[in-house]
């Protein structure tokens, strides 16, 4: 009976860790195409909207219309879920490349935040940014580079 008693709890314990190792292999699959899927989807964009700012003045253009509430209000909601789907699906802290994504989901969320509750103090704020366009249109392009190179390797 001894032997038998430790035959069955070796094969529990066997499928314990067996179902224990699925679970994370799975659990990490699923993480890292979500990481995969967002770091494509903002690296993209911010490639394109960083283009976009430096060829068309596209940042200037915003920053102006930052004096109308209405606008300010809009786009925060649209950064507001943007934000709150990142944080949903990728509130992940990690020490590599992925933490990139949740800073920039709460960043997002926070932004959101603002603009929805202050616009008026959106509008200061934004007015800091129009001297420095070029350069900021420049960091938003290496942003969205490292995070479409991250999301290849």
């Amino acid at each position: 009976m001894g032997t038998c008693g430790s035959f069955h709890e070796q094969t529990l314990a066997g499928y314990y860790f067996f179902l224990k190792d699925l679970y994370t292999t799975t659990r990490n699959t699923d993480i890292m195409d979500i990481s995969v899927f967002l770091a494509r989807l903002y690296g993209g964009l911010y490639v394109i909207m960083g283009f976009l700012s430096l060829k068309t003045g596209l940042l200037g253009k915003t920053i102006k219309r930052t004096d109308y509430t209405y606008f300010t209000v809009s786009t925060g909601y649209v950064s507001l879920l943007m934000g709150l789907v990142t944080v949903i699906l990728h509130n992940l802290w990690v020490a590599d490349w992925r933490v990139a994504i949740t800073i920039f989901g709460w960043s997002t969320l926070i932004k959101g935040i603002q603009k929805t509750g202050f616009p008026e103090h959106i509008n200061k704020q934004a007015q800091m940014f129009k001297k420095r366009q070029k350069l900021e249109s420049a960091v938003i392009i290496l942003l969205g580079l490292f995070l479409l190179i991250m999301s290849v390797i």
